[in-house]
């Protein structure tokens, strides 16, 4: 299961987005892409063992929070390759 969090600022780090989630250790993989658009950095956070429901509150919980003075843009893509 995958979130992808959007807005974040272009200095962010994998140790920073851990954060974000108590350092949970399902956390598989961290990725960032800045296209289109360095200012505002996307990262694709995948998770290993997390249900739709628990990944869903996660966003929840996350879209709309300010972190670094932005407002963060959470989703979790229904379907992803």
């Amino acid at each position: 299961m995958i979130i992808a969090i959007n807005n974040l600022p272009n200095d962010i780090s994998i140790h920073d987005v851990c954060e974000l989630f108590s350092s949970d250790n399902r956390i598989e993989n961290i990725s960032f892409s800045d296209e289109g658009n360095a200012e505002r950095v996307i990262a694709w956070i995948r998770f290993n063992q997390m249900g739709r429901v628990e990944l869903n509150r996660n966003v929840v919980r996350l879209n709309q929070h300010f972190h670094k003075q932005r407002r963060l843009e959470a989703y979790a893509p229904l379907f992803f390759n």
